[in-house]
């Protein structure tokens, strides 16, 4: 990344110039952004926004019209720019944020990408405020806050068309991930769980939280193409208006039984008091998404559009994904499984070519570079431990 000054503001911070993909930017400096930043941009999320592109692309490939997409949380307006830029189907985006200094930039940022007024529409208002006016209007909605999305997910179910789709990001890991339990109740309205494996136990509330937001509409969210990385969990799925499919996805709504004692663990609609492995009590999280949180069909496109740009980075990530897609089981460590089953850890991927020959599903998962996803029961892991 290369930067040069181009102003000094006010406050004696200083504009720079940087580009990402084929977007050139102007953005404030700062060594860090934080939720208090002027504009915030984080070069990190490179990677995110590649993705939201060719998944935005894939869901919109298919559709007899242009794509209305709304980016309410726009910093520097750099996701609706690359969604305008880089998706044909998508014709019109609206940049929208509180801050006034942000909107000056976002309009800096289309002048010198030469996208016309007709192209970005740029308002200066509540995220809220600006989604319940454009109610219906919208193809597509991306959510990208800092911290948790949760105040913007009832807006943004109101903004999108019968058929559309929706792109949400999250940052506050350590609420859905067990550290703040009662915060976590607050705001999703669900518990969590601090286990080896919390990061999906996070990824599936923040599904359920987000389903139920568009199930109050009537609307069905489907999840195409979930993940986790680093410091975030992005979710992007289809929404399509129908009451029927809505109440038939009900069935994904359940939660997690965990037993930290044998490490059993099953996603279900209804909890159960006692292992049925080692008879002890189980803990339980939700209530959370307990179906597939992402669609292999689905993910399968985005890698080879993400292959087509040589985005190659991000089609190692999704690859992973699509993977481990079909199978519902929460993962397992293998360092974990090496110390209940009283062995030494084996390498992954001899793991999972054992598993498979035993007739069972087993997949590394992107989640840990030490983790497996399998529908093996536990009593076959375990012995698959001590015969490698």
């Amino acid at each position: 990344m290369v930067y040069c000054r181009i102003a000094t503001l006010p406050q004696g911070d200083y504009m720079q110039y940087t580009k990402e993909r084929d977007i050139q930017l102007t953005i404030e400096s700062e060594s860090q952004p934080t939720k208090q930043s002027s504009v915030f941009y984080n070069p990190a999320m490179q990677r995110n926004r590649d993705i939201s592109v060719s998944c935005l692309s894939s869901a919109s490939q298919d559709s007899n019209e242009y794509w209305e997409v709304g980016d309410p949380l726009a910093g520097t307006g750099i996701r609706g720019l690359r969604y305008l830029t880089e998706v044909a189907s998508v014709s019109t985006a609206h940049l929208n944020d509180s801050n006034p200094r942000a909107v000056e930039n976002i309009r800096m940022n289309c002048r010198y990408n030469a996208i016309s007024q007709q192209q970005a529409h740029v308002s200066q208002q509540d995220a809220n405020a600006t989604m319940h006016q454009h109610r219906n209007e919208w193809n597509y909605v991306d959510i990208d806050p800092f911290g948790s999305p949760r105040p913007y997910l009832d807006a943004a179910a109101t903004v999108l068309r019968k058929s559309s789709a929706i792109g949400v990001t999250a940052t506050d890991l350590a609420v859905v991930c067990g550290a703040y339990p009662q915060t976590c109740r607050r705001r999703y309205a669900a518990t969590p769980l601090k286990t080896q494996f919390c990061h999906e136990i996070g990824l599936r509330i923040y599904l359920a939280s987000a389903f139920m937001s568009c199930a109050h509409r009537d609307k069905c969210l489907i999840p195409r193409l979930c993940w986790y990385e680093q410091h975030y969990i992005r979710l992007f799925g289809t929404v399509q208006q129908s009451a029927k499919q809505t109440n038939k996805h009900l069935s994904c709504i359940g939660y997690l039984s965990y037993c930290n004692r044998c490490l059993y663990r099953r996603l279900e609609k209804t909890t159960v008091a006692t292992c049925p492995h080692c008879d002890s009590a189980l803990q339980h999280a939700g209530p959370l998404w307990i179906g597939s949180f992402a669609d292999p069909a689905f993910g399968n496109h985005v890698l080879a559009d993400l292959e087509e740009r040589e985005y190659t980075d991000a089609a190692t990530l999704i690859r992973s994904v699509v993977e481990e897609a079909s199978i519902t089981q929460p993962y397992y460590n293998i360092h974990q499984l090496a110390k209940y089953a009283k062995t030494n850890a084996v390498k992954r991927d001899q793991l999972c070519e054992f598993i498979q020959s035993l007739g069972y599903q087993c997949a590394p998962t992107h989640f840990s570079p030490i983790g497996i996803r399998t529908n093996c029961h536990i009593d076959q892991l375990y012995d698959a431990m001590q015969t490698l």
